[in-house]
């Protein structure tokens, strides 16, 4: 349901409730009186009436009641989504985070490969020990426990 539905029937569902209840009341009390024509004491009646309306708006309350918990349902399932969502784009934002320094030490590769012709040994050693760094981080990544959105973030907050 959406969300202007929903406020537009805050305002016009309790006139409409109001508005059935108050008509088949009259309608009760009409067959109360064709049917009892002087017979009920005043307060027998109003005994007839208290127990009527006590049993229409029980059954007000269990309908309203049961679309109450299914948008209920409906949002929780919705949140859960909106999660799922926040929490892949962290992991995709992520692995981007080490898709980039995996380019930017291949770069490093092919531009000394450009310059020199060669691969200093030390640049070489640089960039392998770079490459397993992230492969480490990567598989920690993958193992954390309760993968929120707030919880990847904090994992590549604290590796930077």
């Amino acid at each position: 349901m959406r969300l202007n539905n929903i406020i537009y029937s805050k305002f016009w569902l309790p006139i409409l409730v109001s508005a059935i209840v108050t008509m088949t009341t009259v309608v009760f009390e009409a067959i109360k009186e064709f049917f009892y024509q002087g017979v009920l004491t005043s307060w027998q009646s109003h005994a007839m009436t208290i127990a009527y309306s006590a049993v229409i708006s029980g059954l007000v309350a269990w309908y309203f009641g049961g679309k109450l918990r299914l948008i209920l349902e409906r949002l929780k399932e919705a949140d859960v989504i909106h999660e799922r969502e926040k929490t892949h784009k962290a992991t995709m934002s992520a692995s981007f985070h080490y898709l980039n320094n995996l380019m930017n030490n291949i770069s490093l590769v092919n531009a000394e490969l450009e310059t020199t012709g060669t691969i200093d040994k030390e640049l070489l050693k640089e960039v392998n020990l770079s490459i397993s760094k992230m492969s480490k981080e990567l598989r920690e990544l993958g193992n954390i426990d309760n993968a929120t959105r707030e919880n990847i973030d904090k994992f590549i907050q604290s590796r930077l």
